[in-house]
């Protein structure tokens, strides 16, 4: 059971930009920053938003959507960092390949470093996919970088400074795990970092402003 999916279905607007809208809105009521209380139900929320996400994405008409390009008028930088985002709350799905192939093509838009690194990260990553995730080190570095991306989402959306000091410290885990890889992995890993921070530092963009090829 997921109270967000059940309440747009009952709606009849099911779709992700619906999904995140919903989620923005309840986000913003019991975010602790704002309550100053527990955070038990924020976080149930990141939960059954992600969770909502992955459900969505599923569908492959909703990915086809969103393989088709940019909004109108979006610029390539924040056309990369919501697919980024995507990919970070899906990546362990059957259907990750999607989202890989839209995210590697958005980020050669946005620059050519950028490309370069997905790309590095595909081959350090994903081309050895079932020998990294047996290796306990390698999954916990890469954990870390998945939750350091989730957490920038985190700080673009809500501009608290508590998201940014636990965004920072997810990426000085995994560039503290990276340090016990082979150069490759450790490569990747040390380059992600100095992106995830020059990101940070710059303007914020709505990066969980997430896209179903509606206008």
């Amino acid at each position: 059971m997921n109270r967000l999916i059940d309440q747009l279905q009952s709606e009849g607007a099911l779709s992700l930009d619906a999904l995140r809208s919903l989620y923005r809105s309840l986000a913003l009521k019991c975010h602790p920053d704002v309550t100053k209380q527990s955070d038990d139900e924020f976080i149930r929320l990141q939960s059954e938003y992600e969770d909502g996400v992955r459900q969505l994405l599923g569908r492959r008409n909703c990915r086809g959507e969103l393989s088709k390009g940019e909004r109108a008028n979006e610029d390539p930088r924040t056309a990369f960092l919501r697919t980024l985002y995507l990919y970070s709350i899906v990546y362990d799905r059957p259907y990750w390949k999607d989202i890989f192939v839209v995210l590697l093509r958005f980020a050669n838009a946005y620059n050519r470093i950028l490309g370069d690194l997905i790309n590095q990260y595909g081959k350090t990553f994903f081309k050895r996919r079932e020998n990294w995730k047996t290796d306990s080190a390698v999954k916990e570095a890469h954990n870390s970088l998945i939750l350091a991306i989730k957490q920038l989402g985190s700080y673009f959306e809500n501009d608290v400074s508590p998201n940014k000091r636990l965004l920072n410290s997810y990426i000085d885990e995994f560039l503290e795990k990276a340090k016990r890889l082979d150069k490759e992995t450790a490569d990747c890993l040390n380059a992600f970092g100095r992106y995830l921070r020059q990101e940070a530092n710059g303007p914020r963009t709505p990066l969980m402003n997430l896209w179903d090829g509606r206008e």
